[in-house]
């Protein structure tokens, strides 16, 4: 598949880096230096200019495009690329555009002019992902499918909790009675180690602590599940974020709105005042959460959750490293650099999210040659989890599960069927139409579309 990202900020370049092993891909930046970086780095093809010149366009091979992506700091030069690529793509492309203002977001028939068929907003997307994630006690990681209806959660297993210790098979009983499968696996790298390893496990595998785990199950037994696994711990309620661009605005506008007791800490003056005037439901504190006393006076003010979403990626680690030592008993920590993920990983038991990964998957749901409702990407890129639809004539429809010869490293954990949401065992038969979701290591995913679509055009 040939690719066109226009952008080389942190969305476009990680995208091509995580793109390029399989596709052919075009980056085009004004950036000359972050051009000639990306083109020693990676087999990409690079294009020093701007994404809204058609000359440009016109030199990236746009007819033989099934994939262009928009991703700058600047909306309007994003509409405007793909309003002029437009013209030059086949039909069937897919046209993809980041969107972050307001005004913009709010006007669908406006996409649609520019021709952008899937709008990528980051910031909405990584705070409506902290809402959910602070709303499930001790949660650290939270996934949807099926419009919420069911929900993949991440809890740390702990030495002395109900899951250390057992293996897959030894939790049949609590997953009849819950409802549940767990499908996935991240543990923690070992000494001197960096990577983290991911296990699709089987029934003889065992959860360690330390382990997270990838529960699947339905929305309504969630509060059960919790109540098992998280029997000591509640749901956050009071939020402290620290930061002043428009990333940590939102996620205090969307935390204070879900009913969380939201403040906001910003250094500068007149952005507190200007934050100020924007939320209603939260409070504004123009304080510096590097000043340490004045971070360990606000937290001590019955704050249980601390998010770190300044633009500096060290001032966000550092602070969330202060703050739960100073015994805040949640954090959250905002990030694009995997380095700063594993390096905090390794210090505390914090949740470390990447806007990328959230962002990223809009991408992966076009590129997939199955029919794929939706994706979720975890364990910093190395594993996806992601909703299909099987196809009428795949090998696998009408043969049980145990028997259906999935590759390894992927599991399917979930089957919606005429609208029913089905937890499947070994001995179930999945049946053409069938809505399933699939965990599935990035190296096992082409050997999962061949199993499912033998006819897939390689």
């Amino acid at each position: 598949m040939r690719i066109v990202i226009i952008g080389a900020g942190e969305i476009g370049s990680n995208l091509a880096r995580s793109l390029s092993a399989e596709h052919d891909v075009v980056v085009v930046d004004i950036d000359e230096q972050a051009m000639a970086t990306l083109g020693e780095e990676l087999d990409v093809e690079t294009r020093h200019g701007s994404g809204a010149d058609p000359e440009i366009l016109r030199s990236v091979g746009l007819d033989q495009t099934s994939l262009f992506v928009a991703v700058t700091d600047a909306d309007e030069t994003n509409m405007m690329a793909t309003s002029i690529a437009s013209q030059y793509l086949p039909k069937d492309a897919t046209r993809i555009g980041r969107i972050r203002n307001r005004a913009y977001l709010a006007d669908p028939s406006l996409h649609a002019r520019f021709g952008v068929d899937v709008v990528i907003n980051p910031d909405g997307l990584l705070a409506d992902k902290i809402k959910r994630l602070l709303a499930i006690p001790g949660a650290h990681d939270v996934l949807q499918f099926e419009d919420g209806r069911v929900v993949v959660v991440a809890f740390r297993v702990r030495p002395d909790g109900p899951l250390a210790g057992k293996t897959i098979a030894r939790l049949a009983d609590h997953r009849s009675r819950l409802d549940f499968v767990i499908g996935a696996l991240l543990r923690p790298p070992g000494p001197g180690g960096s990577r983290q390893k991911v296990i699709i496990p089987g029934g003889n595998d065992e959860l360690l602590a330390g382990d997270l785990a990838y529960f699947v199950t339905h929305r309504d037994r969630l509060e059960d599940l919790c109540a098992w696994v998280r029997p000591d711990e509640q749901a956050s309620r009071s939020v402290l974020v620290a930061g002043g661009g428009e990333n940590s605005i939102r996620i205090a506008e969307v935390l204070s709105e879900a009913g969380f007791k939201t403040r906001l800490m910003i250094p500068k003056e007149e952005q507190a005042k200007e934050a100020s005037e924007r939320l209603e439901r939260a409070t504004v504190l123009q304080a510096d959460c590097t000043e340490l006393e004045d971070l360990a006076d606000i937290l001590a003010e019955g704050i249980d959750t601390y998010v770190a979403a300044s633009k500096s990626e060290a001032v966000n680690v550092l602070t969330a490293m202060m703050a739960r030592k100073l015994g805040t008993p949640r954090t959250v920590t905002v990030t694009q650099r995997y380095d700063f993920m594993r390096m905090i990983k390794s210090v505390h038991d914090g949740v470390v999210l990447n806007p990328f990964d959230i962002a990223a998957a809009q991408v992966l749901r076009a590129i997939h040659n199955l029919k794929v409702l939706d994706v979720h990407l975890f364990a910093g890129e190395d594993a996806e989890a992601l909703e299909l639809v099987l196809p009428k004539g795949s090998p696998v429809v009408g043969v049980p599960l145990r028997d259906a010869r999935f590759p390894k490293g992927s599991l399917a954990t979930l089957v919606v069927r005429d609208g029913e949401i089905r937890i499947p065992h070994g001995g179930d038969a999945l049946q053409a139409g069938d809505r399933v979701v699939v965990f599935c290591r990035r190296g096992s995913m082409r050997a999962l579309e061949r199993l499912m679509d033998p006819d897939l055009k390689r």
